[in-house]
């Protein structure tokens, strides 16, 4: 028995396991190979975990992402009955001594439901129903394999729609995602269709190939959509603007068709007629132009939705660079094979790169903290002494002064004077400042091409650049 500080199993535990295993089963197997059903869990992915087990010819096979509840024999026969247990237990114990489940009273509990459930014949049958031993493809039937219909690909509206879309939307989801039925032969969506529903009419069998390979083709796939798929362009007729016919130049309210004045009933027939299609037309033109706006707030939405959707595609994507998940595509796999050793190795040198390069920018910032508090100690002592520095100039300028009138009085030249006494400067009093330390790395580029910022530095704001 052993645990971990965050009370997970990790890399180190699962060794251990594995070396349980070993000699758990190393008698059984009389020098065969033996077999061992695992999930995904980073502690079954690691170089020392597989290694052993090649070694000790234990082949090491990985369940599919999510299918835990129909493949593993826990979920699928032990822990419903341990549940059941455990619960009679934990009433028992509170009816009878009043306590509820606590750290001091879990294990003597447990191990009761423990020792109570787990019977070889519950075992063998967990290896039974889930088609281990004995082995059988059968046991897992495609109906186990199917998502879920109500929540995987039906659509729902707040506003039903009318039945011949409703009909055309299931038709078409169920020729994507083709209906699973159950044993006894109905269908698992509704009893009122007939057996002999026209999904498979050759007409839509035939457009889903074309549509395939349209632009927007990716629609029919079962691949996830990426940023980099283009939306669905729907195009739109320009709209004229609204405004009212003349029948002249200059708008004269009297010479429009829809308010000149009429003399015979055949005029005002056809005056009346038109001001319906008049206002048909600025009824249509209103839908229009209501329906395009709502276009054009779908795209932008559409556009922000791309823009996020790109940066998380470009953070996975730099994620799995620098190590990520081995097993992440979810597919089952021996886990002891050479090829898939070879890429658990790699990634654990490019980890432990990753941690090198942690570590030597740690220490790089480190040092360079030692080095900026240093400069920042004696740029305070130099602003100091430029302050003593400063006086000392200042009476080195009176003396100057003082001596050049003295030679001025004993009519020296002051040319020649000057020459070899030149006055005092400011810079040879004032003491100058030190660079101030700097970081920086340079840019590097990615698998892909791109050029990727990765560098830090100290930017002094005020002067809008690297000091």
């Amino acid at each position: 028995m052993g645990y971990s500080q965050k009370g997970w199993t990790d890399n180190e535990i699962g060794i251990e396991y594995a070396k349980h295993f070993e000699s758990q089963t190393h008698a059984a197997a009389k020098g065969r190979h033996r077999v061992l059903y695992v999930d995904g869990h980073g502690s079954h992915v690691t170089r020392g975990f597989l290694q052993f087990c090649k070694d000790h010819k234990i082949h090491v096979l990985c369940y599919p992402a999510h299918t835990t509840h129909i493949y593993q024999g826990l979920d699928v026969v032990i822990f419903s009955p341990m549940k059941q247990d455990f619960g009679k237990r934990h009433d028992k114990l509170l009816y009878e001594k009043g306590e509820a489940i606590s750290k001091e009273n879990f294990l003597e509990v447990y191990g009761e439901t423990h020792l109570s459930v787990l019977q070889p014949e519950l075992i063998k049958t967990a290896f039974r129903k889930t088609g281990i031993v004995p082995f059988d493809r059968s046991v897992i039937t495609g109906d186990k394999l199917a998502p879920s219909r109500d929540t995987s690909f039906r659509h729902f509206s707040p506003v039903e729609p009318p039945r011949d879309v409703h009909i055309m939307t299931e038709l078409m989801a169920d020729i994507l995602q083709p209906v699973v039925s159950c044993e006894d032969g109905e269908d698992t969506e509704s009893h009122n269709e007939p057996s002999n529903s026209p999904r498979d009419t050759f007409p839509i069998r035939a457009a889903l190939p074309e549509f395939s390979v349209s632009e927007t083709g990716y629609l029919a796939s079962q691949l996830p959509i990426k940023s980099s798929s283009k939306p669905p362009d729907l195009p739109t007729i320009p709209i004229s603007p609204i405004k009212r016919r003349v029948s002249s130049k200059s708008y004269d309210k009297e010479d429009s068709l829809l308010t000149m004045t009429v003399s015979t009933p055949l005029e005002k027939a056809l005056q009346e007629a038109l001001i319906a299609k008049d206002s048909e037309a600025k009824y249509y033109k209103a839908q229009a132009a209501q329906i395009q706006s709502a276009m054009v707030l779908q795209r932008l939405y559409c556009q922000r939705v791309r823009r996020q959707l790109k940066a998380k595609e470009q953070k996975a994507a730099k994620k799995k660079r620098n190590g990520g998940r081995i097993n992440g595509d979810g597919l089952p796999r021996l886990l002891t094979s050479e090829e898939f050793i070879k890429v658990v190795e790699e990634h654990e040198a490019a980890a432990k790169e990753k941690e090198h390069e942690k570590e030597a920018r740690a220490e790089l910032w480190a040092k360079h903290e030692k080095e900026l508090a240093d400069w920042e100690e004696h740029e305070k002592g130099r602003k100091d002494r430029n302050v003593a520095s400063a006086e000392d100039y200042r009476e080195a300028v009176e003396t100057w002064q003082a001596e050049r009138l003295e030679a001025k009085a004993a009519k020296q030249k002051l040319k020649d004077w000057d020459k070899a006494n030149p006055k005092p400067k400011k810079t040879d009093f004032v003491e100058k400042q030190q660079p101030k330390p700097t970081l920086r790395r340079h840019a590097s580029e990615d698998e892909e091409g791109e050029r990727e910022e990765d560098a830090w530095s100290d930017v002094d704001e005020d002067n809008g650049g690297d000091v």
